[in-house]
């Protein structure tokens, strides 16, 4: 008579060991775009300024020559909570505003594209936004954040950089350049002294 196996622990084993060999890569992608020393330059630079809540909602653009990256974005959903500067007086708390976001993933070769080292929002997390307003050539209008990393200001824990690093060979992100700008946007806009100025 023939023993019977157990399979589900060989098909366990041989899922996990499949699984372990593939990982999504990160590639940082350099760019140029503009730095801020201070909160009031970027304060000055930025056409709109709100608080608010990274939706679920995304779309990826990707453009690839050849294998090769052309140009790639994310279109993010953004729910305005809060609104400290409009320069185009239109948006009123409730909207919701598309946020272009410098980031992209590429699902063929299992690549997530960071443009200037950007890591995107975490969709339900609330974020104190630095943005330009732009037009698309069909009329739609999307928002950008002011030198990318230094205009997504995180208003609770925010774990973009350890989401991205962790299970990759890429080395941390230097926020050296853009936290004192962070903690400045933090300290005016999320103190009791900003609210009882208003």
């Amino acid at each position: 008579m023939r023993k019977k196996v157990n399979m589900l622990p060989i098909i366990a084993a041989v899922l996990f060991l499949a699984g372990c060999g593939s990982r999504t890569k990160h590639q940082d992608v350099e760019a140029k775009l503009p730095g801020f020393a201070t909160l009031d330059e970027m304060e000055a630079y930025s056409s709109t300024i709100i608080r608010g809540t990274r939706k679920e909602q995304e779309t990826p653009v990707l453009t690839l020559d050849h294998g090769i990256l052309v140009s790639g974005y994310t279109f993010s959903q953004v729910e305005v909570t809060e609104i400290y500067k409009d320069t185009a007086a239109e948006l009123e708390a409730g909207d919701f505003i598309t946020v272009l976001e410098n980031e992209v993933y590429d699902p063929e070769a299992d690549v997530r594209y960071h443009i200037a080292g950007y890591d995107m929002m975490e969709a339900g997390k609330e974020y104190l936004l630095f943005l330009t307003r732009n037009t698309q050539p069909n009329g739609n209008i999307y928002y950008v954040a002011a030198g990318v990393n230094y205009g997504t200001v995180s208003l609770e824990e925010d774990s973009r950089l350890a989401r991205r690093h962790s299970g990759t060979d890429s080395p941390p992100t230097d926020v050296s350049d853009y936290q004192p700008v962070w903690e400045a946007a933090q300290e005016k806009y999320f103190s009791e002294k900003y609210f009882s100025e208003k």
